[in-house]
This record gives structure tokens, C-alpha cells and sequence, in this order.
């Protein structure tokens, strides 16, 4: 399960070296008010993640759980492909998700498209899995 913005802040924190938020704010490029604001509406946002994972290849996992390794080692270009596609199919569906339905859905994405050349990967073949995959869960009355 996702951990609360202030445990997921204080990671953040942790991991960039950054002693309070308005340091963490100008590593990720914001305004110090951004982080109050997110902060009262209890949502990480997902810009910022990639951010940290770009910047120091830090686990999308552990960033929001605590969970597994710090650092890893990913395709970032396709990993931003992934969430973009993943939001934009949202945007067009008019639906919202958790962060945690979130996460599992960039994790199940990142391992279908592993090892493809992100340019080549599309918003189009993003919503296709998507289709397929919510397709054969509701048929099975599962979860991906």
C-alpha cells in the first residue's frame, strides 16, 4: 500500500539530500507552494517522481511504499512513455485511480514494453494493453 505524502516526502528527502522542502522544491523545479498544496491534498504527483527516478534513479516502489531498493537501474524514457500513456488514457476515459492502482498499472506497462525502443511505443499501443488487459481481468473478475 501507498504510504502517506509525508512519508513519501520524507524519502524523497532521504534520497536527494535535501534537508526541508523548499530545498526539495527547487531540486524538482517548483514552487516551495507546490509541496503545501500537494501536501493538503494528500497526492504525490506523478511529474515529480519522474523527476526523482530521472534525476537519481530511485524506485518507483520504494519512493511510494519504502519498500525494495533505493536505487535502480531503469529505462526512464520509457518509463516517462508509460506514465504519459498512462494518464493521457485516463484523461480520454474522463476516469481518475488511486496512486497504488496507479503504480501497478505504470509496474504491469513497464514489464510489457520492456526491452522496446520508447520511441517506437505510442499512446495508441499504451491504451491497446490497457484495453486488453482490463478486458481479460474483468472476464476473469480479477485485478491486473
Amino acid at each position: 500500500m501507498v504510504d502517506s505524502f509525508e512519508k513519501i516526502t520524507a524519502r524523497a528527502l532521504q534520497a536527494t539530500g535535501k534537508r526541508n522542502q523548499a530545498e526539495l522544491a527547487e531540486f524538482l523545479e517548483i514552487r516551495p507552494a507546490s509541496i503545501s498544496e500537494a501536501k493538503k491534498r494528500g497526492n504525490f504527483p506523478s511529474d515529480w517522481m519522474i523527476k526523482l527516478i530521472q534525476k537519481k534513479k530511485i524506485s518507483p516502489l520504494w519512493l511510494l511504499t519504502g519498500e525494495g531498493s533505493r536505487s535502480i537501474e531503469i529505462d526512464t524514457d520509457l518509463l516517462e512513455k508509460l506514465i504519459d500513456g498512462l494518464e493521457w488514457k485516463l484523461e480520454k476515459d474522463e476516469r481518475e485511480m488511486l496512486p497504488e492502482t496507479k503504480a501497478r498499472w505504470v509496474k504491469f506497462l513497464y514489464k510489457q514494453f520492456w526491452g522496446k525502443e520508447a520511441v517506437d511505443i505510442t499512446r495508441e499501443k499504451i491504451e491497446e494493453v490497457i484495453i486488453q488487459i482490463t478486458k481479460l481481468s474483468k472476464s476473469q473478475n480479477g485485478e491486473i
